[in-house]
């Protein structure tokens, strides 16, 4: 017996001979009159004149569900865990599908058709696992999209983008904008980068089938635009002006009318004509020659500007120490000076109280001597001696010659005496 769980492709014709349906197999058995029965096993069977058909089995887990359609027309979800086999009687078809996991930042959107015939529109937000209803169906989004997934060169094409999930956390996508014209007919392809973020479900669902599509149509419009309105060296110059949000008012508009905000448009360059770009090459290369000769005429001057400064800085130092070297001077000399005027008037000084002590000395002799000469005159003055006549004859010496004038009349004195 094999090991292999045989299925529908094993179809068999017997005309006398027994089958074993192991455990885990199902068959159908039709006899010779048509009447059918299923043998599920384990079971041995007995055949005459039959048909027998294996059965394929269908399982589905937590996270599928099998779509059974019957063979009268009905339908049926059945949610797994679960195991089947496909009766062809009952059954005309059985398939495994996945339940649509759906995650907190997306939504999905299913339609319910009830008995009437009217579809009612449902949101479903994660996060959740939802299994349809064999009355419902979910909404398939078909949006402008990259043809290729890999790149970001902007392009985007109708249809391209298709899914059943909706994410509500802001979003993004690069856009290329080609043939926009300049003032000066300059034609030039400008590449952005757009930031949004849907707001109300309910008005975009109402309100377009293709939010992308239309976000391309309006940033293209606001790019016409700005181009027509200015010259190629403006368009250049004035670049940065293209991620700011107010340059694209007709995308803003459209993005609300449809239930979304932009948040960012983010200017990412442009391109060109390979003319126009070569002459742009050549022109910037021109530009960059220049400006790096002016800086380097820069750098040598201010090169040279800073070794002046520094000569004027090394001179003005070097007078600096200078005077302080003089100024040190000065005060070493005026220190010398006044250390010389105090010798001198500590020599002066000496000098005087030397010449004060010797005064004090002559004084005092001679004090020690009149206090003797007192004395001596004292002593003879106590034994009877006339001083005066002492003293005169002590002063006035011994006269060699001694005239005497005698007078006559009262005109002259009586006698005057002169001695020589």
């Amino acid at each position: 017996m094999s090991v292999t769980f045989r299925n529908a492709s094993y179809h068999k014709k017997v005309t006398w001979g027994k089958r074993t349906v192991k455990e885990g197999e199902c068959a159908a058995v039709w006899n010779l009159s048509g009447e059918y029965r299923v043998v599920q096993g384990p079971k041995r069977e007995w055949l005459f004149c039959s048909r027998v058909r294996f059965m394929d089995r269908h399982v589905a887990d937590e996270h599928q569900y099998l779509v059974v359609q019957y063979t009268d027309g009905r339908k049926e979800h059945l949610r797994g865990p679960i195991s089947l086999f496909e009766d062809p009687v009952r059954y005309q078809s059985i398939r495994v599908e996945n339940a649509v996991k759906v995650d907190a930042f997306e939504v999905i959107v299913v339609y319910t058709e009830d008995a009437k015939g009217s579809v009612d529109r449902t949101i479903v937000k994660g996060p959740t696992v939802f299994i349809p209803t064999t009355n419902q169906w979910i909404h398939t989004f078909s949006w402008h999209g990259n043809p290729n997934s890999t790149k970001t060169d902007g392009a985007k094409q109708p249809g391209m983008l298709n899914f059943t999930k909706l994410r509500t956390i802001p979003d993004q996508f690069y856009y290329c904008v080609n043939d926009v014209r300049t003032a000066d007919d300059a034609l030039l392809s400008v590449n952005v980068m757009i930031f949004f973020q849907l707001e109300n479900l309910e008005k975009m669902l109402d309100s377009t089938h293709d939010p992308i599509g239309d976000f391309v149509n309006a940033v293209s419009a606001d790019l016409m635009n700005h181009g027509a309105q200015h010259s190629y060296e403006d368009f250049i110059q004035n670049g940065h002006k293209l991620s700011e949000i107010t340059a694209y008012p007709v995308l803003t508009q459209r993005a609300e009318s449809v239930g979304y905000q932009i948040n960012k448009v983010v200017y990412r360059g442009y391109t060109s004509t390979n003319q126009l770009q070569s002459m742009q090459d050549a022109a910037i290369k021109s530009r960059t020659t220049r400006r790096l000769a002016a800086e380097e005429q820069t750098q040598q001057q201010e090169l040279l500007d800073m070794e002046l400064k520094r000569t004027m800085a090394r001179l003005e130092q070097e007078h600096s120490q200078a005077a302080e070297e003089k100024s040190h001077q000065l005060q070493l000399d005026e220190l010398e000076h006044k250390q010389k005027l105090k010798q001198q008037q500590e020599a002066h000084n000496e000098k005087l109280k030397q010449k004060q002590d010797e005064t004090n000395l002559e004084l005092a002799m001679i004090q020690k001597r009149n206090e003797v000469q007192t004395a001596f005159l004292n002593n003879l003055k106590a034994q009877g001696v006339d001083l005066t006549k002492y003293l005169c004859a002590q002063n006035n010496p011994v006269p060699e010659k001694v005239i005497q004038v005698v007078s006559e009349g009262n005109n002259f004195p009586r006698g005057l005496g002169l001695n020589v």
